[in-house]
């Protein structure tokens, strides 16, 4: 059957659902209100309602992953990431694509690359990729000091041992290990004469023959002869006596 063009757009609307729906309806409530200009025919209105359903572009999806993209692991990984996603990208200035790659580097390469390179992204990549790499080898060099230490340690009982911990901390804190040394040291001596003299003290008092110690003073003699107990007797006859 065929039907004027002016009367599309009504049919269109009764045949619609969903999404499509909605977003007639809205549209239709917004002319009612004087919000929008009514579309002047059927061409307007087909074209303003395929670019409201027309799916996102490649291009625009890549725009959006390269804002999101993060350096997660090495450089060499990031580096081709960016450039598949920067390869969808029809159109982009230098200096956008710079910055997005800077913006995704790790917190401290980032900072070296931004401020020794500017609006190069061959240079920015290839810095990039020289920060790593050494910055990765001061890490790999520290560490493997400090199991050789651990392993000449193993030898060498508890000498060894604190040796390893200032060979892998650097001789900064060599001073900080003998101090504390030191101080182990010399603690665990004096608790050593403390044990000592204590159980002096206990075998005198009791594996000698001597007389026990009281219990109510500690003295060494028996509760019977204790000065304070002879003066608590004392108060205790004077307190009878005044009654």
């Amino acid at each position: 059957m065929d039907y004027p063009q002016a009367k599309w757009i009504d049919i269109v609307a009764t045949r619609t659902e969903g999404a499509a729906a909605s977003w007639l309806s809205h549209e239709q409530i917004a002319m009612e209100r004087g919000t929008r200009a009514p579309w002047s025919g059927w061409a307007e209105f087909s074209q303003e309602m395929i670019r409201a359903f027309e799916p996102t572009t490649d291009d625009a999806q890549a725009r959006q992953q390269l804002a999101a993209l993060k350096q997660t692991g090495r450089i060499p990984g990031y580096i081709q990431k960016f450039r598949e996603i920067r390869g969808r990208i029809q159109d982009m200035s230098v200096q956008d694509e710079f910055a997005a790659f800077i913006r995704g580097l790790q917190p401290r390469i980032k900072a070296q690359v931004g401020a020794l390179v500017e609006d190069d992204l061959a240079a920015a990549m290839r810095l990039a990729a020289r920060v790593e790499l050494w910055t990765t080898a001061d890490t790999s060099g520290g560490g493997s000091g400090g199991q050789g230490g651990n392993k000449e340690g193993k030898g060498k009982g508890k000498g060894g041992g604190y040796g390893a911990r200032s060979g892998g901390q650097g001789p900064k804190n060599q001073g900080k290990v003998q101090a504390v040394e030191s101080s182990v040291a010399a603690v665990d001596k004096g608790g050593k004469k403390k044990g000592q003299a204590q159980s002096q003290q206990q075998s005198e008092g009791q594996g000698q023959g001597k007389k026990p110690p009281c219990y109510l003073c500690q003295g060494p003699h028996y509760v019977k002869d204790c000065p304070d107990m002879k003066a608590a007797s004392e108060a205790l006859k004077k307190a009878k006596s005044k009654n």
